[in-house]
């Protein structure tokens, strides 16, 4: 597990080793979960991102 610190205008950096293992790019979309007494940031996939595009055509 990894620890961050929330910065100004509540911004966080996502570690090297988790944005590499996830290949997650600059502009990127992710989706915040909140699960009980936590958050998630979950990537949004490329599949999904086009299906909603669709859908919003």
């Amino acid at each position: 597990m990894e620890k961050i610190t929330v910065l100004p205008g509540f911004q966080i950096t996502i570690p090297r080793e988790i944005r590499k293992k996830f290949r997650l790019q600059p502009g990127q979309e992710v989706r915040i979960i909140l699960v009980e007494d936590r958050i998630e940031i979950v990537p949004v996939k490329q599949e999904e991102e086009s299906q909603e595009a669709m859908a919003r055509e």
